[in-house]
Order: structure tokens, then sequence, then C-alpha cells
């Protein structure tokens, strides 16, 4: 067996930024240069999800999705897909016929669904790579990926499975691991072939990961900005961003990550990452028209952004607002986030002994099955402030969380002092604050 060995290089774009295009709100489109590999991010490993073993058990399979040809020795075989970009999956699906529209509109309200959908093409195009798993007769684990994506394994060459302990990741490892395939994407009314590195492993539990090694870099007032979407999918709906420096090669911390509508500074100015529109290849930002003092953001340092609704169990009135002199701790979770129900024990200890003249806490809960929210607020005991709020326009969206729990420490001045405490850390703060009885 030879391993294909895929060396880092770059896919160069030369082009000029277009500023100006709209004056009044400043905004800036960038055009994007891609490269293969991880750059300074750090590459991140996200689960595969295999179908079952019969077709008739398999409701959500679509016809295009349908894979043949793993080696005929192959024993205790898997067989999946992997999404290059989730937009057009779900799109291409929904129109087809395979997708509820609640369903469809659920999935839109959870990612940042780009306003324009003229770039998304309704008849199914190959966003999607397959990818077979099994042991050989030899008994050693094989994988095997659709290169072509033609929906068979049959031309595509068998590797050994790598396996990478727990989720510690190594990026040149998964580097040397990935193999170039081939995907779809309509762009200017044309569906084109695009190219992309995928890089597949097993971990310690048995389960399978991969990750799409891309990335891709822009260049604003002579500061080069590197730009991912944390190698899970290449529809960058998770734009993230983070200035790149001459000569710096050390891996790019977290903190040193800016989301979508986050506010990233270049030199004397800042920019809110508006995210990349794919349909014309560029990284979207826009100049700040007001001191960063009276920014609202979801970043330490900046003014939270605001909201209201009403409480849960009471129907007051609650109000970021209206807690202004306090400080305010904001814990967004969901009633299938497993590790937002473990925290709540912890919680309701910390709000028992919560001096509530100094600090209120407010849960924000994402979830529109009241029957769900009555019985985790029942059988935890949970019994400080809830805001129900989902779908277009929630709490949730406006602060653009995708992922649960998320937590905000805000000041008594509406300004963000921390974000995702957990645990013991939460309660660790209080007392420095001396927010406790």
């Amino acid at each position: 067996m030879v391993r294909k060995y895929i060396p880092l290089f770059f896919i160069c774009m030369v082009c000029l930024p277009i500023f100006g295009q709209n004056s009044e709100s400043k905004l800036i489109e960038l055009p994007l240069t891609h490269h293969d590999g991880y750059g300074r991010f750090q590459g991140g490993l996200f689960l595969i999800h295999f179908s079952p073993e019969k077709l008739e058990d398999a409701s959500w399979t679509v016809p295009h999705k349908i894979l043949k040809g793993v080696p005929a020795d192959w024993k205790e075989v898997k067989k999946g897909m992997i999404t290059i970009d989730m937009f057009q999956e779900y799109y291409q699906d929904y129109h087809s016929g395979y997708l509820s529209t609640e369903f469809y509109e659920r999935v839109k309200q959870k990612r940042h669904w780009p306003a324009d959908s003229t770039h998304l093409s309704k008849t199914p195009i190959k966003c999607t790579v397959g990818v077979a798993v099994g042991t050989d007769a030899t008994g050693q684990k094989k994988v095997v990926i659709d290169q072509n994506n033609n929906g068979d394994f049959s031309d595509d060459t068998p590797c050994t499975l790598t396996r990478m302990p727990g989720f510690e990741i190594v990026n040149e490892q998964l580097t040397e691991i990935a193999v170039p395939v081939t995907f779809e994407r309509l762009q200017g009314g044309k569906i084109i072939q695009m190219r992309t590195l995928v890089a597949v492993v097993e971990l310690d539990n048995g389960w399978c990961a991969y990750n799409l090694p891309q990335y891709a870099t822009a260049e604003c007032e002579g500061q080069l900005i590197g730009i991912y979407g944390r190698f899970r999918f290449l529809d960058y709906g998770d734009t993230c961003l983070a200035l790149l420096n001459e000569g710096d090669t050390s891996t790019i911390a977290w903190n040193e990550v800016f989301d979508i509508n986050e506010y990233i500074k270049i030199h004397d100015t800042y920019y809110k990452n508006l995210g990349v529109d794919i349909s014309k290849n560029v990284l979207r930002l826009q100049a700040a028209e007001v001191p960063a003092s009276q920014l609202y953001s979801t970043q330490v340092g900046f003014r939270a952004i605001g909201f209201s609704g009403n409480d849960y169990q009471t129907q007051a009135k609650l109000s970021l607002e209206g807690c202004q002199g306090k400080y305010v701790f904001v814990h967004f979770w969901s009633s299938t986030c497993g590790s937002c129900l473990k925290e709540f024990p912890e919680l309701k200890e910390l709000y028992a002994t919560a001096d509530k003249s100094k600090v209120e806490i407010i849960g924000i809960v994402d979830e529109p099955s009241n029957r769900a929210v009555d019985r985790i607020l029942e059988k935890y005991g949970v019994n400080w402030p809830q805001i129900q709020s989902y779908g277009a326009g929630s709490i949730t969206s406006r602060y653009g969380l995708n992922a649960f729990p998320a937590t905000f420490l805000i000041d008594p001045d509406g300004v963000i002092l921390v974000r995702d405490l957990r645990g013991k850390d939460v309660e660790s703060r209080f007392k420095e604050l001396n927010l406790l009885k």
C-alpha cells in the first residue's frame, strides 16, 4: 500500500481589492486566495456519521448519495458522506423533496445562512464526498474516499486508516494523509468543478473523524488576513478571521480568532466581519463609523448586544438594559445539549448564594418546544430567570451562536468582561468580584 503524501501548496489568484462599493456603510470586499493545508490555524476534527447498513433503515438517505464499489473482501463496512458545502446540500435536498420545510427552516436559523441563495443550485450537484471504512482480509483497518466523486469506490485506492489518539490534532500528520477530492459549485450561473483535500482518521473510541484542510487569505490596507471555516465545511458559513503577521509561524490562539459579526482591528480602524461571499469569492468587511467604546459585539471589551423577553416561568419582563448597574451572567443553553444540563446543579447553587443586588443570572434557552423546557426546568429545579428564544431574529442568532453552552459575564456598564466561563470558574469569578452573599 502506498501512502499518499499531499504537500501544502498555494492556489494563487491575483486581483485587487474592491473598495467603496457602498460608501455609506463603508463596505469592503476583498478577493480571496485559497490555500491547501492549515496555515497557522489549528485543525479541528469532526465526526463522520455513517448510514445504516440497510438502506431501508436510512430514511434520510437520498438517491444521489447511494455508494457502491467497496472492496469485496472487506468486513464490518461502514459507509457515509462528508459534507463539503452544507448550504448547497440542504438547499438541494429541500428542493428535491427530501427535507421538510420545518427542518429546513430550523437549519437556516441555526447557521449564518446567506441572504442571497442565487448561487445555490436547486438541481443536485456534488457537494458531498463518499467515504467507507472496513477491515480487509489481513485484519487491517482501511479507509477509501470517493476522490472523483462518482459514487463508486472501485476506482479509488484504499489506505490504512490512521489512528489519532483522542482529539489530539497534529496538523502535519493530517496533511500527510489527506487526499484530493473533487466537488461542484454553482458560480456565475454555471456548475464548475472544484478541488479540496480530505483527511480521515480513527479516534481511540473507534469513531471516525475528518476535516477539510483548506483556508484562504485576503489583504486589507497592507495587512494579511487569514480566513477559515474551522476546516469542517467549505461554504464559510462560519467565517473565522485572524491577522497574519510576516515572520510569525506560531499557531494562532483561540482568542486571536474573530467570528462572524465580530470586530477586527486593522491599524486604527475596526472592521466588522460580515463573512465570505462564495459566489463572488470575497471576504466582506464593514468599517465601523463610531468609536470602539460604542460598538456592540460578543467580544470581550465590547458592549454586549441588548436583549429582552419575558421570564418563561413568571412572564415578568426581562432585559439587559433593565439590569444596568449590576453584573449579568448570561447562560445560553439547549435541551439537546448534555453539557448544558450538567451545569444546572452548580448554577442552581450559585444562584442561591449570589447577591441579587449586585448580579443577575439569566438563562437563554434555544428551544421551540415548551414541553421540553418544562421537563428540564422541573427536573433540575431551575429557579433563576429564563428567556425562551429561538428562530430567526432570536437572541441566540443575534449573538451568532451555533454551539452550546455559551456564557457571557457582563459588567454594570454593559461591557462584556469575560465569556465562556464554565463550572467552578464561574463561582471563582463571582468571588473575585464580591458577588456572593
